[in-house]
């Protein structure tokens, strides 16, 4: 059985191992206003290890992202220390979408719905190139 993804309720510490049998990738969600990148990190290594602890080889494991990028154009932003992911300017939002790479994330989904600019298609399309570099 080769199932692609699973979600967020991997968060189970008694229910990953046997997900991880079936499963070869994992689902994030990652809304601005939650969590941390080292959490996020924490929660990736966390898989990896359990994929190898059940002979399943953690290169193969795929992680993919969904994300709702919170830009804000003030430069107020700034300030990292209160910064959560995925909100600020798009070169802070960049630094994350980085980041969330060298942890190990295979694939990021840019989503809009909860956006201002979740409505207009030409924004959404140009959002997207301005953060899709970072990933590259």
């Amino acid at each position: 059985m080769n199932r692609k993804i699973q979600d967020d309720r991997t968060d189970n510490p008694k229910l990953r191992p046997q997900l991880i049998l079936l499963l070869n990738g994992w689902l994030s969600v990652a809304q601005f206003g939650t969590g941390s990148l080292k959490d996020f990190e924490n929660s990736i290594k966390s898989l990896k290890e359990q994929a190898s602890r059940v002979n399943k080889n953690p290169d193969n494991f795929r992680t993919i992202m969904l994300t709702y990028p919170k830009v804000i154009a003030d430069q107020s932003a700034n300030n990292d220390k209160n910064r959560y992911p995925l909100t600020g300017t798009i070169d802070q939002i960049g630094s994350d979408i980085r980041r969330m790479k060298e942890i190990g994330v295979d694939h990021i989904i840019f989503d809009y719905m909860f956006a201002p600019i979740g409505s207009n298609v030409d924004e959404m399309i140009d959002m997207s190139k301005k953060l899709s570099k970072f990933a590259r």
